[in-house]
């Protein structure tokens, strides 16, 4: 027996997370910051939830409760779930803000025993079927359930988007009932390798552009009043100017203009036309009454523009299509959940990019931003050759169907299937966790970052449409992260709450590190943690997944707070990594500096060394206090 394996034995609570070198949080970092960078690991990469997915933190923490050495940790951290699974057996982890599941679902395939709980719905449904993907015989068959309902769905409702051989993929729209705003450059083509506008001139026809001086998405436009041009509705005050058509059996693009008399234009308007009101009528045919938009901070500009209902972000044709695949489905919970995905791209929140020549999701800033000139996306726009399925367009249903196939290809467990997980909706401030926790493991809200319940809205929304649940609720007891004082507040119940569990039983907190103005408000959570008798034995600093470039955050780093129930704060170990704070850093950056700064843009660098500024200070601060 090992000395380490004897310490535990004698009942001392020594764990290697306590002590971690700084060698082994720069491998972590490093691990974490280059696999997780502008991307999702799989299989969280389907089912989208709003809060960053810690994969590869996730199992560093997980593992570092139990494992013996840090070579141990490293083989876990590199997916070596094996490794883990010999110390893991019958030990509880509980996560009580779970969100996405990334926690609960890798202390599963560790072999621990989960719990997974949160009070927003959405993020328990993405949690289960992010879970469900992680049975690789389910997966593929939920692939093949998918895939049938799309092509069912696509034969029900073919005659709103094709006319005979030619399909809608985009319809590119403006706003306002007097004046609409045209921008001139269209889209953008590729000719032997070279990128060329296609604009639209100004007798209306659409042309491709050797002179991309001076064009940008919105300028130079053209002013028209929509009702004169006799430009077809797509939705309430949104009209269609030009669209862009493929082939189903050659898959060939082209672009049509409705601000011109030619004989393709009217042939255009007329289908817009029929097909708008063919799909009001199964609109209501379906929906017996609309759904009222929940009145949040993020929603509010939504009320400001008129905008009350969820229907009133999607153009008809658009809901019904994603109505009927859910329809099709024999897996409710997943084709929602799809749908959901779908409808950042397939609404009226979203946007076309001419020079990338796609459509830009909406909510990609986390906000409900209505733009100028929305884009129409057929969500049902695929090919499917040779057992291959191919989205046409980007964020299409078939975008995330095919995704999935990918998730289940990759999928492989060297010893079995994972363990279960006991997932929950409840409130963790006031719950207490199970009497039998080995851990606590979570990765709760934010103080200062965007409410969780504002951003899963559309994902309630296709629930309720899959009759998965039946009204869309604001959540009243959900942490509020824009007031510091009911912040620390909330936490201060969820430090009461954890009362029952055993002395000695590790609370591992993943925190966003703190704005320089809120630095003191965590301070206030870790002596709130004290006087419950969870005592900080530890924190460090180490990069996670890097945000996207148009989100709002700039957090690129993860604080890892140790606690334990029984324990003072100690104080030895955070002077020990006040110590080793500038070693870390000079040793951060000249990795990212050389070895890897391919990786790295220069804006990256600066947020990094101001966050680990941050840590410093709040360091200090804990010694101060």
């Amino acid at each position: 027996m090992t000395l380490l394996k004897l310490w535990y034995c004698m009942g001392s609570g020594k764990m290697l997370i306590d002590d971690l070198s700084v060698d082994i949080l720069l491998k972590i970092s490093l691990k974490s910051f280059l696999s997780e960078c502008g991307r999702r690991l799989k299989p969280y990469n389907v089912f989208k939830w709003w809060g960053r997915r810690f994969v590869v933190l996730s199992r560093a923490v997980l593992a570092s409760l139990v494992v013996e050495s840090e070579e141990e940790l490293m083989d876990v951290v590199q997916g070596r779930y094996d490794v883990v699974r010999r110390y893991s057996h019958g030990k509880v982890i509980y996560d009580p803000f779970c969100g996405g599941g990334t926690i609960a679902i890798e202390a599963s395939l560790m072999g621990f025993k989960a719990m997974c709980q949160d009070i927003n719905v959405a993020a328990i449904s993405v949690a289960k079927a992010t879970y469900s993907l992680c049975y690789k015989g389910f997966c593929f068959e939920l692939y093949s359930d998918l895939v049938n309902a799309l092509m069912n769905t696509f034969k029900e409702v073919r005659n709103l988007w094709c006319n005979g051989d030619e399909c809608i993929l985009h319809v590119f729209a403006c706003r306002g009932e007097d004046v609409c705003k045209v921008p001139v450059w269209l889209s953008t083509k590729t000719v032997n390798g070279q990128k060329i506008p296609v604009i639209i001139d100004e007798n209306g026809y659409v042309k491709t552009s050797d002179e991309a001086i001076g064009l940008t998405p919105t300028h130079p436009c053209y002013e028209i009043n929509p009702i004169k041009k006799r430009l077809p509705l797509i939705a309430k005050n949104v009209f269609a100017y030009a669209a862009e058509v493929y082939n189903v059996n050659t898959f060939k693009r082209r672009f049509i203009s409705l601000l011109n008399t030619s004989k393709e234009s009217e042939k255009l308007r007329q289908f817009l036309e029929q097909s708008y009101e063919k799909s009001l009528k199964e609109l209501y045919n379906t929906l017996s009454s609309q759904t009222q938009i929940p009145l949040l901070k993020e929603t509010r500009r939504l009320y400001n523009k008129g905008i009350e209902f969820f229907e009133e972000l999607f153009t008809p044709r658009q809901l019904v299509t994603m109505i009927e695949f859910i329809k099709n489905s024999t897996n409710k919970l997943e084709a929602s959940l799809i749908v959901a995905n779908t409808m950042r791209t397939a609404s009226l929140l979203a946007m076309y990019y001419q020079p990338y020549a796609k459509a830009n999701p909406g909510l990609v800033i986390k906000s409900y931003w209505l733009p100028q000139n929305p884009v129409e996306l057929n969500p049902i726009a695929f090919k499917y050759a040779s057992g291959r399925l191919n989205s046409i367009g980007r964020g299409t249903l078939a975008t995330y169907i095919k995704e999935m196939w990918h998730t289940c290809s990759y999928i492989s467990f060297p010893d079995s299937d994972p363990e279960s997980i006991d997932f929950s909706i409840g409130d963790s401030l006031t719950t207490p966790p199970p009497q039998n926790t080995f851990a606590i493991v979570t990765d709760p809200p934010y103080l200062g970052k965007q409410s969780y319940k504002d951003l899963s809205l559309l994902q309630l929304y296709a629930l309720k449409l899959a009759n998965i649940i039946n009204t869309i609720y604001t959540l009243n007891n959900d942490v509020d992260t824009y007031s510091p004082q009911q912040y620390v507040k909330a936490m201060n119940y969820f430090a009461n709450s954890l009362s029952r569990v055993k002395t000695g039983t590790p609370v591992i907190i993943l925190m966003g590190m703190p704005q320089r103005n809120h630095i003191n408000y965590v301070i206030k959570i870790i002596h709130n943690f004290a006087n419950s008798k969870l005592g900080l034995i530890n924190v460090y600093w180490v990069l996670g997944e890097a945000p996207g470039v148009l989100g709002r955050s700039r957090n690129y780093g993860i604080l890892i707070m140790v606690f334990r129930k029984g324990s003072e704060i100690t104080y030895e170990n955070i002077k020990k990594q006040l110590n080793n704070i500038q070693s870390y850093k000079s040793k951060l950056m000249e990795l990212l500096n050389t070895e890897y700064l391919h990786k790295f843009k220069a804006i990256r660098l600066l947020n990094i060394t101001k966050e680990l500024n941050l840590y410093e200070m709040f360091l200090n601060s804990i010694l101060a206090q």
